[in-house]
Order: structure tokens, then sequence, then C-alpha cells
């Protein structure tokens, strides 16, 4: 492809090699971000097959329209953009895209045209930084400081860059680029950390969160732990502004402080997609928050297109890993909070109590985790740490619109959840109902007596009586349900 050829030329021509030869040729550096596309039908074709070669399947056209298709967000993307150019269909602007580089015996070609596609787009943000330097929207430090790093942007998608050997890794002279990060509160987080706080069902998880986001936006300590102070803003998806306001000011109000340095975004009822991700690291930057807490997590699943997220370990690091990614190149720390699984959390380990995939427990930095205390009002509070030193378990006790440290109280007097009603029944207990000599009983009969002597609904006692035949302690015909005859042995 010569140079007299557009530079939207060029990207089609690239979607059309990928679609007949892959990723052939054209080596992992020369790959550039698919943002650097001006064409948002080859840009998503781009993106496509980045994603299918990374997952190490081959990059083919069938392929590349399979995967935007299995994609709500990137499909409504694709459609929008072929009405707006006028297209008949999608799916035929990236099928029909220029094939001329398809035939080349190496991807060199390619490769060429990737180097010109991101060489344009390197020029259009310099451009866009120098008119907002220009315009007074920008420093101009921040401005030398985006053109440095525009520099660099060639090589973000490399993951070579990141190999290093250790003698160079443990190098003294390298010591001032790995010193540990800022910490924001004393052996708890510091910057670039991504934390969970997790809790029950009303276990003033929100509260705790405003607790945080005051005590490190005035430097004052968090449980007796000193605090950085540290710009800080709150994500809140939940409450309605005259509730966040109300809580505020009464957590201020007990904590002896005031709201410097805290922002809250209110985003309830707001549209959490992708496009927001970007908005927010840009506002990150803009802003110079350190600390972010986003409340809760569940509103974030937007982002991820895959509409069983909390439960899919796959899905859950990509939003995780997108999150932490947004936070970490501002040097920011993120605090997420989210609630336990259904039922009784307290036997379990504090990085299993997460409601969703494993990956909740193992991909943060930190997880706080809270269950209920014998003593009215107060919570054990467990925390897991990747950094900094273990911690033992300890008590808190809300007290006035804050949680405070109880040292009196004892951390293993942690309160056993009532079992409901449900776990009252056994299949063994099915027998008790059944006659001893073998005989019928109708089913549905034996199902509200179960009911009624068990004090539970008839579901449940339906479900019971389903698992004892499963599992043969009992036995049905369309007559209904028995056991086996007790066998009578006659000694002689």
């Amino acid at each position: 492809m010569g140079s007299t050829f557009s530079d939207l030329a060029k990207e089609r021509a690239v979607v059309g090699y990928l679609s007949m030869r892959g990723f052939a040729g054209i080596p992992r550096q020369d790959r550039p971000y698919p943002e650097a596309f001006t064409d948002t039908l080859a840009a998503l074709a781009y993106a496509a097959a980045i994603e299918i070669d990374h997952q190490g399947k081959a990059v083919t056209g069938a392929g590349i329209l399979e995967y935007i298709e299995c994609r709500r967000e990137w499909l409504r993307r694709a459609e929008e953009e072929a009405n707006r150019q006028g297209l008949p269909d999608w799916k035929n602007s990236i099928v029909n895209a220029d094939l001329s580089l398809g035939f080349q015996p190496d991807g060199q070609a390619a490769a060429e045209c990737l180097a010109v596609i991101s060489e344009a787009a390197r020029r259009r943000e310099a451009v866009e930084i120098y008119e907002k330097g220009k315009a007074g929207e920008i420093s101009p430090a921040e401005a030398r400081e985006k053109l440095a790093a525009i520099e660099n942007a060639a090589r973000a998608h490399s993951w070579d860059a990141d190999l290093i050997a250790a003698d160079e890794l443990c190098d003294e002279k390298n010591a001032e680029a790995y010193k540990d990060p800022p910490t924001i509160i004393e052996g708890m987080l510091a910057q670039g950390d991504l934390a969970l706080i997790t809790a029950g069902s009303k276990s003033f998880k929100s509260w705790l969160a405003l607790q945080i986001a005051l005590c490190t936006a005035n430097g004052i300590p968090f449980l007796d732990r000193k605090t950085t102070q540290t710009k800080t803003l709150v994500l809140n998806f939940e409450l309605k502004p005259q509730s966040i306001m109300k809580r505020l000011c009464s957590i201020a109000l007990n904590l002896k402080c005031g709201h410097k340095n805290l922002y809250i975004w209110n985003l309830r009822n707001k549209p959490i997609t992708p496009a927001f991700l970007a908005r927010l690291t840009e506002k990150i930057k803009e802003a110079g928050f350190k600390l972010i807490i986003l409340d809760p997590l569940y509103s974030m699943y937007g982002v991820v297109d895959d509409p069983n997220v909390e439960n899919s370990n796959p899905a859950m690091t990509a939003l995780l890993s997108t999150i932490r990614a947004a936070c970490e190149d501002a040097g920011a720390a993120v605090i997420i909070v989210h609630h336990h699984s259904k039922g009784d959390s307290s036997a379990k380990a504090s990085i299993d109590r997460a409601s969703g995939a494993g990956a909740l427990g193992r991909f943060p930095d930190s997880v706080m985790s809270l269950v209920r205390h014998e003593s009215p009002d107060a919570y054990v509070v467990g925390i897991d740490f990747r950094d900094f030193p273990p911690c033992d378990p300890f008590v808190i006790r809300r007290e006035r619109y804050i949680m405070v440290l109880d040292p009196d109280l004892d951390p293993t007097a942690k309160k056993v959840a009532k079992l409901p009603t449900n776990q009252k029944v056994s299949v063994e207990d099915i027998l008790a109902f059944l006659p001893i000599d073998g005989k019928v009983i109708e089913r549905r009969a034996l199902e509200n007596t179960i009911a009624i002597k068990k004090d539970c609904s008839a579901a449940t006692a339906k479900r019971w009586v389903c698992r004892a035949i499963e599992r043969k302690v009992c036995f049905a015909n369309r007559h209904g349900v028995f056991r086996q005859k007790e066998e009578v042995q006659t000694h002689f």
C-alpha cells in the first residue's frame, strides 16, 4: 500500500489481511490499540481479532464476525456505525474490506500499514493536547507530560517490555524505580491497590466506606490507623443525593471533621458502560484523585459484556483488571464495596465470603470482611493482605453513625445465623412419616403432613421428599411414596 493511499484505506486493508491471514507476520510490538483506528467498523474488527488472538485461537473473518455478534455493546456500535455510513449491513463492510494485503507473502505490508495508523493516532492526540494547552484547559507541565506519554504509546500493547532479568530487577540502582508506593491508610492501603470491603445485607458497608472517605480526605485516623490526606472520590451508584448528604453530615459531625478534599459522583440510575470507564479514567487524571471508592460493585457490571459477570471468573477478572488499570494508571487506589453470599458467612474464610466468582477473593490486594458479632451493633473484621503484614481479626462497634474499635469484645464470638426453616428437615426425617410395613402413602398427603409437623412451606416439604427419593432413602410409584419393608429375622 503506497503512501498515496489514505489512512482509512490502510485501516480497511488491515482488516482484509486479518480476515484472510490473521496476525501471521505481524509482530506483537507492532500492534497498536484499537483506538488508533478512525473507522468504527474497522476498529471493532481489529479489536475482535486482538481478543481472539489473545485467547490462542486462529483469527479468521468468520471468527471476527461471530465475536462481534456475541457482544451486545459491540454489536450495537457496529449497527449504529453501519446506519451512520448508510451501509445495508455492517457485516458486508467487514467481509468486503480491501483484501489486497491478504495475498501478500508475509505480513510486512500489513505491519507497515499498522505503523502508519499508529503514527496518525499519535499525531491526532498530540494536536488535541496542543489545542487544550493553547486554550488554557491544561497547564504547560501537563501538556509536556501527556506528550511524553504519547511517545511510549506504541509499546503499550507489548508484553515484552515487562520481561526483566531478576539480576536487573534486584539491582540497587533500580531501587528507586521499584520502591513501595505511598501509603494512604497505614498498614492497610497504598496507592495503586485494589481493596474489597464485603459484608452481609444491612451491615453498614456504605456507612463504613463514607467514613474511610472522610478520614482519608481529612488525613485523620481510621480505626486508629494513620491516614495520608488524600483527594478522594466516591462513586455513589445506590443512594439518592439527599441520602448521601445526610450520611456525610452525620459521619463528619462525629468524626469532628469537614468535607474538604472529598468529591461525590452521584450516578444512581445512570448507565455504566465502557464509555463511562474511559471518562472515569480521564476524570481521575484531570482532578488528581488518589483514592476512588466504588459502591457497590454490581453497578459496574455493565462494563463487561457478560450477563453472568458476578459468577464468571474470566468476566469478573476482566472487570476488576479494567477497574484497577484505570486507577493504577493515575496512581490512585480503589476500594470496592460488595455483598456477602446468601446464608451464614461466619464459618467461611474472609476471602470466600464475597458473593460470586472466586476471583473476588483472590484478585484484590486486600479483602476486608465484616460478620456480625454476638454483641449488638458490633462486627468482627478480618483482613487479608497481599503486601502488608498479616492482621489478626478485631471487633468494631457502631457508635453514633461511625465505627469504632472495641478491644473488649472477643473476635471469635461471631453471631451464628439462625438456620432457615427448610434446614430443619433432612431426608432421613422423611422416614418418620412413612409406614414401616412398606405401605404406600399418597405423595401430596405426605408433603402436607411434613409441612405441618416441621413448620415449613409445602414447597420445602416437596423438595425434601424429592431429595429423599433421589438418595433412595424411600421410593415412589404412581400410587405414592413408600419405604422398603424391614426384614424380620426369625430365631429358632
